[in-house]
């Protein structure tokens, strides 16, 4: 319910400057008023001083902008969550004794518990209980919950997990519980006998790396009753050993075991880590444990070479830094022997992979340096970026012409006013499904020299220039591939004012043709645009086949509308499955099957009236439900899961004091929320309604009196 709590007038003004300001007003009044031609009552006078006043005070307080603001504050009442694990691992011994548990604990809970309670059940998923639980889940992902609980919109006053603390999908980590403020109370059920028994807990990866860098991979192996055993750990990429250390397991029940992994080129590589058997284990199902990484080009190195500092450079410095991928290096001339970065310019030209010619190169630019940029272009294929000055040398220009998409001709000292005339709307350097051709025809005007620039066989225009809606001929913007070397040229300068532009749609138009000019640059011409698989190499058969799919244009930029299908073969039957866009160029499909064992499958994308050819490769179905891969209820995770987040774990047999706790909590959540209503009184038409309505009274008594 919300109250109206305070009501507070305030002014851009001093407030007693402005009572000043009032008696003025009442005094001025009171002087106009004090002898009238023709003499009226003193009744009158008093009304009319009273609306001069009025009107002269209404026009004072509007040019101090008032604002009258009005708070009221509203009591937010909490939700209890209640989360019951539907998974089959709940029930593999006792089942009827233990659903019968949850069942009271649940009716126990609507009995005693204050405030709302929401009932969810959670496995893979999370449902709401409407139905009674049938502890049929595949999975159990306790990452779920915790990302619901971040997504709720009500208040939360506590989280009650209801399960057996084992977890087979997502992620087990605790860090989010433990930020989000909210306490945890966990009610353990399931066996806890104790087997002999070695299982790899978790594995810690980077999921993002880098070709030819070094990244640990870290896993934690746990043991019962299996000391001071020998055994050997593997790391495994796509079935090929990587790395083996021998392991003596631990008396403490715990090793840690990390492997340095290097790879030597992109992609998703399935790893899996790997612990030989012991004779005495009660299941080698869990000695294993398969991941995927995603490997990327390594990060790309910027030149940004400036025969002089300008606002061109600077913006475009700007956009680039806002890439975290971008390593961003710099070469300003300031003289002719004197740079901003010192003028050890060699090994910065040789480590780049971009090259930025922003207004390079210019009338005083060392021949050494020219030299070394043209050499860097020629002989290592160093792709570059040209954007032109008023200040260039089109003479000096010529050393890289070999290299860039258009010729000079007749040089001029002149230059116009040009905005760009798309002619190829279908370019990715442009974004054409980002941004409209208007948008790119309306950009604000920059500068072009009136040379005559004409551009090289092969090359590709993307926009021509206009002067006053006229279409010139001339090329602004250009892309030229000859061999191994690539090249983007804008022949204009001050496309600064591309950023500073006022159209709301094309906000982001500057920044993202410069990511595309850096996409289009690096892209490697290997690197698969396409790439279908399945999210691992070995699944249950409990499991959802699940298939991903990465879909990028020619700049690597992910593309959401392509039609895309795998065609699945076991033996002499085939199996098509159809994939769905869930954004940003990915994919999914599901394959739904009873069989098990060795699968072959091959991806077919349409991108236009056919479908090509993709990637392919096989799987494995193996017949083991993943949620019998471990018996023993996890009482230290529920445990921990309760600790860190200033909950409380309770055992399903003795949950003593529970409904204590949860109440407790809840009374403490019971917030008030203020919050403010403004009301600009100097912006309302109604105050100015007022003010005109005085003045019209006032001008009608002073009318109908006769006054002067």
């Amino acid at each position: 319910m919300e109250n109206l709590e305070n009501i507070e007038l305030s002014l851009q003004i001093n407030y007693y400057l402005l009572i000043l300001t009032f008696l003025i007003a009442i005094l001025y009044s009171y002087f106009v008023y004090k002898n009238t031609i023709p003499q009226i009552s003193k009744k009158l006078k008093v009304f009319l001083i009273f609306v001069r006043t009025l009107i002269i005070a209404l026009i004072v307080i509007l040019i101090f902008e008032p604002i009258l603001t009005f708070d009221y504050k509203e009591e937010i009442e909490p939700a209890n969550l209640v989360f019951v694990d539907n998974s089959s691992s709940m029930v593999l011994q006792d089942s009827i004794i233990r659903s019968d548990k949850i069942t009271d604990i649940l009716s126990a809970l609507e009995k005693n518990v204050e405030g709302e309670i929401e009932l969810y059940s959670f496995g893979n998923k999370i449902d709401s209980v409407i139905n009674p639980l049938k502890y049929n889940e595949p999975l159990t992902n306790f990452e779920e919950i915790f990302e619901f609980a971040a997504n709720e919109k009500k208040e939360i006053a506590s989280i009650l997990i209801i399960s057996d603390g084992i977890i087979n999908d997502g992620s087990n980590s605790v860090n989010i519980p433990e930020r989000a403020g909210i306490p945890f109370f966990t009610v353990g059920i399931g066996d806890t006998t104790i087997h002999s028994d070695i299982k790899i807990k978790k594995v810690l990866y980077n999921k993002l790396v880098y070709v030819d860098e070094p990244t640990e991979i870290r896993s934690i192996i746990l043991n019962e009753y299996l000391a001071e055993n020998n055994v050997s750990v593997s790391l495994f990429e796509n079935s090929k050993l990587v790395d083996q250390q021998n392991v003596t397991l631990s008396s403490s029940g715990i090793n840690n075991v990390s492997f340095t992994y290097t790879p030597n080129k992109p992609g998703q590589p399935a790893l899996s880590i790997k612990v030989s058997k012991l004779d005495s284990e009660i299941t080698f199902q869990n000695n294993s444990k398969s991941f995927i990484v995603d490997i990327l080009e390594s990060r790309i190195n910027v030149l940004l070479i400036s025969g002089s500092p300008s606002s061109d450079y600077s913006f475009i410095k700007q956009s680039l830094l806002k890439d975290e991928k971008l390593n961003i290096s710099e070469i300003i001339q300031i003289s002719e022997s004197k740079f901003f970065n010192g003028d050890n310019y060699y090994n910065l030209i040789d480590s780049a992979d971009i090259l930025f010619l922003i207004g390079f190169p210019v009338r005083n630019t060392p021949k050494e340096l020219l030299n070394s940029v043209t050499q860097a272009i020629s002989s290592k294929h160093k792709p570059i970026f040209f954007l032109s000055s008023p200040t260039i040398d089109y003479q000096k220009l010529k050393s890289l012409e070999a290299f860039l998409p258009f010729i000079v001709k007749n040089f001029s000292n002149g230059f116009n006013q040009v905005q760009p005339q798309i002619i190829d709307n279908t370019n990715v350097l442009l974004s054409p499904k980002t941004f409209e051709v208007t948008e790119w025809n309306n950009l604000p005007p920059i500068y072009q020299t009136k040379s005559e620039i004409i551009p090289k066989p092969g090359s590709m225009v993307s926009a021509n220039s206009k002067i006053r809606n006229i279409t010139t001929g001339v090329p602004l913007i250009l892309t030229f591939k000859l061999g191994r070397n690539k090249s983007i040229a804008v022949n204009g300068f001050d496309i600064w004012r591309w950023k500073l532009q006022s159209s709301q749609a094309a906000s982001n138009l500057f920044d993202t043709f410069i990511s595309n000019s850096i996409k289009l640059l690096n892209v490697d011409e290997t690197k698969k645009q396409i790439n279908i698989k399945p999210v691992k190499k070995v699944f249950s058969s409990a499991e959802q086949i699940e298939f991903t799919a990465e879909i990028y244009d020619e700049t690597l930029t992910p593309q959401n509308n392509a039609e895309i299908k795998a065609i699945i073969q076991k033996g002499d039957e085939n199996f098509e499955i159809a994939f769905h866009s869930i954004g940003d160029g990915l994919y999914e499909g599901i394959f739904e099957t009873n069989l098990t064992g060795s699968f072959n499958y091959k991806g077919f994308v349409n991108f236009g009236n056919n479908f090509r050819s993709s990637t392919a490769g096989s799987f494995v179905i193996t017949n083991v439900d993943i949620e019998k891969l471990r018996y023993r209820m996890n009482k230290d995770y529920l445990n921990l899961l309760a600790t860190v987040s200033n909950g409380k774990y309770f055992d399903i047999d003795e949950p003593n004091n529970l409904f204590d706790y949860i109440n407790q909590n809840y009374s403490k959540n019971i917030k008030s929320r203020v919050f403010k209503t403004e009301f600009k009184i100097w912006t309302s038409e109604w105050v100015l309604i007022l003010i005109i309505l005085l003045f019209s009274i006032e001008w009608f008594i002073r009318k109908r009196m006769g006054m002067l």
